[in-house]
């Protein structure tokens, strides 16, 4: 499979963990044309518009445009091959990432001392590996995470405890392409690879031996890439409030 079929891939996989956690909230987007599209009012932190793929972005740029008509309040695009120049319609890059990807992933990373690991199976476990992932972040006002999550059997809500509170985490979803996603990794300053290193060992051994995949802004690169991570391109986040 040649570098552009991977790298589809790990948009795909985005694409579908942005429509659960869309439709858990009752707002689901749509797949077609190379675009994953939700038209209402999203959720904090998660776009209304994701490019599937890098061809025709001349229609893609219309589609956004025709959205931002219709939402006046707030637009979010996660632009996956960094094609889009969306300032004429008002909206500005917030950040930029890179996409990462492990093939042939194995248990044998380091293993490290670290607090045990669990999948969150309670919503009163989620609404508490919320409130420590959310921790030190912007300022959310709702819930995003909700309850349906964990009736997913292709997802998993992982968390470190310790001394009986979360103290790191992430989640894995499982792709329709084959992949599995690895997103909203959190951990203190302290120890940071460690619990990196610690949440890539339970996401491996929830993927078997599918590629982990996912993206990463560059401060946090270095660390995936220590692991055996690659890159594979760049994304941006474009928004307008």
């Amino acid at each position: 499979m040649n570098e552009r079929n991977h790298l589809g891939e790990i948009v795909l996989n985005n694409a579908e963990w942005c429509d659960i956690v869309c439709r858990t909230h009752g707002i689901p987007g749509a797949f077609a044309d190379g675009l994953w599209v939700q038209p209402q009012p999203g959720l904090p932190l998660y776009p209304n518009v994701v490019t599937l793929s890098c061809d025709q972005p001349y229609r893609h740029h219309a589609v956004i445009a025709n959205l931002c008509s219709a939402l006046p309040h707030g637009v979010a695009v996660k632009d996956s091959f960094d094609r889009l120049d969306l300032t004429s319609l008002g909206l500005s890059r917030a950040f930029e990432a890179a996409w990462i990807r492990l093939d042939h992933p194995t248990t044998d990373l380091r293993r490290v001392t670290a607090p045990p690991w669990l999948t969150i199976d309670t919503d009163e476990g989620l609404a508490r590996w919320e409130r420590a992932w959310a921790a030190g972040g912007p300022s959310i006002n709702r819930r995003v995470f909700l309850p349906a999550l964990l009736l997913d059997p292709g997802i998993a809500v992982m968390a470190a405890w310790q001394d009986g509170h979360v103290v790191a985490g992430c989640i894995a979803n499982r792709s329709t392409s084959g992949v599995v996603g690895l997103s909203n990794f959190f951990a203190p300053t302290a120890q940071r690879q460690a619990f990196r290193e610690a949440a890539v060992r339970q996401v491996v051994g929830f993927a078997r031996d599918r590629s982990i995949v996912g993206y990463e802004a560059a401060e946090e690169t270095e660390g995936f890439l220590s692991l055996g991570f690659r890159t594979l391109g760049r994304l941006v986040v474009w928004v307008r409030p």
